[in-house]
């Protein structure tokens, strides 16, 4: 069909009706009046789609006080508390909001609408273009954007825009869409109203070829067939596979070599996290960024769900964390660099040493970057709560060891040592660190060129002995030391590449108090104890040489394929069904 039906092209409730995801594209968000009227649409229709994803590019968001402050009405009113509650610090990257328990979920793009639509990966089912928005209102009729606008649209996907600028409609008409320019009346002011429908459907680069969001929902409302995977791993990475894919209505089956989850790296017990500040804000910088802003939110809703669940105390804290050791020794210096970045106060500040006194409980030297929504979390808990989450969707698998694995049809096999089957399912996830390359080796029949590196660490841990002092909030720079855990001092950590020891090291508790000391000089009297008041723990991570994690759709080349284009990541051709999570 590539008429086009101005109403249906406006109703999005006739374009979802019975789909599993639904995409909305919208550049402009102003006080999220679109989004909420979106929300509250697909809330109150019984035909919607099962998912509901809304993508907004907007270079200068409300402020949470202009998000609260905005005009509401009697359909949005009761949805607008939970948008203030979940918006973000206004950092240049993506920020991924999820609502009713996943099922509808804003991507909020800070970026103008040119530079957002460059960036993004997606099939887009409705374009709603608020053009007269933009700041830059001459990008609007570029060729260019609407090009990016038919990169990311799904077959048949609509378009109502703002703008009936001859230039724009042409541009539209060449990028594939029909359109018409659909004048003033009564009830709406003058917009184009399209449909993606070209004469010819370019093959897309093989990273990013899809199914497709008009899958039609199945009406048990469990997901579409062969939507089932096994998970190789039951570390951090592993169990939050599990729960996303279960989030997503799918089955899974995680399988681990230790008899319970978490019992490497991810049984330390506990660890920080915390922005970065790059002096180059790149796509390193934003990927951080947006992931610590996500970490934050998710792990400030499992603490409030299930708080002191930990037997031992607490499980984690987002109260803030300090960074220690920046290469710029004055605030005034470091505040310019916020400036420079516009990066908001809700994600970094920089304070002055006393400042930074007061935060901590102790006294510190330096001026440091204060991270809001960073803290720390015990690893473990983490990945028993997401198992947890992932309920009877999930069947877990301990005290296995995958020896190989192999295509078997359209799906793939995990094999033992004898070479007897594990587990069998249509798509399988390699989240057991460096184990990954090992079988991804071996399905290769050759050593594989990776850019990663085993890391040993060993960590710390001191009673609270007399003059022995714990900060009120965890401190990073060179080291790390965390509030009081299990009435302990817990502090570290060394990284020594390719080292396989598994002994804890008097000379590497002597390392980690070194470190400690360039913190703060309130703990020197841990230098003064006696070597047996020391314990600690080693474990094995896996470090990606760009410190970027090894992440998706598994290169054709690593299972055996031929090396193929590796120029550009798009063009990379992938392994049907086989995933890799690691570093």
């Amino acid at each position: 069909m590539t008429s086009l039906d101005p109403p249906a092209c406006n109703s999005l409730s006739r374009q979802w009706s019975g789909r599993e995801r639904f995409v909305v594209l919208a550049s402009g968000f102003g006080e999220g009046q679109d989004f909420l009227q979106t929300w509250a649409s697909w809330r109150a229709d019984p035909q919607r789609c099962h998912r509901l994803h809304y993508i907004a590019i907007e270079p200068c968001p409300p402020t949470t006080v202009d998000l609260a402050n905005a005009a509401r009405d009697t359909i949005t009113t009761a949805l607008r508390p939970e948008l203030v509650d979940a918006w973000p610090a206004l950092t240049p990257n993506l920020h991924r909001l999820d609502f009713e328990d996943g099922r509808v979920q804003l991507l909020l793009v800070v970026a103008e609408p040119d530079t957002g639509l460059r960036d993004l990966v997606a099939d887009v089912d409705a374009f709603r273009l608020d053009l007269a928005s933009a700041t830059r209102p001459a990008d609007i009729s570029q060729p260019r954007l609407c090009k990016r606008l038919a990169r990311l649209a799904a077959p048949q996907a609509t378009l109502v825009s703002s703008s009936t600028d001859k230039a724009w409609v042409e541009g539209l008409q060449a990028a594939g869409f029909v359109v018409i320019a659909k004048p003033a009346d009564s009830d709406s002011p003058p917009s184009t109203i399209g449909r993606f429908a070209p004469r010819f459907i370019p093959h897309r680069p093989p990273a990013r070829r899809t199914t497709g969001s008009g899958t039609p929902y199945p009406a048990t409302g469990r997901g579409a067939p062969r939507r089932n995977a096994l998970i190789v791993g039951a570390g951090l990475a592993g169990c939050a596979t599990a729960a996303a894919l279960a989030d997503q209505g799918w089955t899974v089956t995680l399988a681990d070599r230790h008899a319970s989850p978490a019992a490497e790296a991810s049984g330390n017990a506990a660890g920080v996290f915390h922005g970065v500040v790059h002096a180059r804000d790149g796509h390193h910088a934003r990927f951080n960024r947006g992931a610590a802003l996500l970490a934050g939110r998710v792990f400030r809703q499992m603490l409030a769900a299930a708080p002191a669940t930990h037997s031992s105390g607490r499980a984690g804290s987002v109260d803030g964390l300090l960074r220690l050791g920046s290469r710029l020794v004055d605030r005034d210096s470091m505040q310019q660099m916020l400036a420079d970045l516009r990066l908001p106060a809700g994600f970094v500040q920089a304070i002055d040493a006393d400042q930074a006194s007061m935060l901590a409980g102790l006294p510190l030297a330096d001026a440091a970057w204060f991270y809001p929504t960073g803290g720390w979390m015990r690893p473990a808990w983490l990945a028993t709560t997401w198992l947890e989450r992932a309920a009877n969707a999930c069947r877990f698998i301990g005290g296995v060891e995958v020896e190989s694995i192999r295509r078997s049809g359209d799906g793939w096999l995990a094999l033992d040592r004898q070479g007897r089957t594990i587990a069998e399912s249509a798509n399988l996830v390699l989240a057991n660190a460096g184990g990954a390359q090992r079988l991804l080796d071996r399905l290769a029949g050759r050593p594989l060129d990776w850019p990663l590196q085993r890391v040993r660490g060993q960590s710390s841990q001191v009673g609270l002995h007399a003059g022995v002092r714990a900060p009120v909030l965890p401190l990073s720079g060179a080291g790390y030391v965390l509030p009081v855990i299990d009435s302990a001092l817990l502090f570290g950590a060394t990284a020594q590449p390719d080292d396989d020891c598994p002994d804890v090291r008097a000379s590497d508790h002597d390392e980690n108090v070194t470190r400690l000391a360039r913190l703060s000089s309130s703990f020197d009297a841990v230098g003064r104890l006696p070597p047996e008041a020391f314990d600690g723990r080693t474990a094995w991570r896996c470090v990606s040489s760009d410190r970027l994690p090894l992440i998706g759709a598994v290169p054709q080349a690593w299972a055996g394929g031929s090396d193929g284009n590796w120029d550009q990541p798009r063009f990379v051709a992938r392994e049907q069904g086989l995933y890799l999570f690691t570093a």
